[in-house]
């Protein structure tokens, strides 16, 4: 019983070591892309959307993973 709860935590604790870098890993993108960003709204606020859409199928494929 006590190896499975250990188990349990070191699955929680990786799950949040993952969230943590993916967030990190956004805010670097988000910083590194606010002049990208800038540049695609002046272009075309179409190829933001495809964009966003990038993003939403991104989401939606990690959400569907097996947790």
């Amino acid at each position: 019983m006590h190896s499975q709860q250990t188990a349990a935590n070191a699955w929680v604790a990786a799950k949040i070591q993952i969230y943590a870098l993916i967030t990190v890993s956004t805010g670097i993108c988000l910083v590194r892309h606010s002049l990208f960003l800038k540049a695609l709204v002046k272009i075309r606020s179409f190829n933001f959307l495809i964009w966003a859409r990038g993003i939403l199928l991104f989401g939606h494929w990690y959400l569907t993973l097996p947790k």
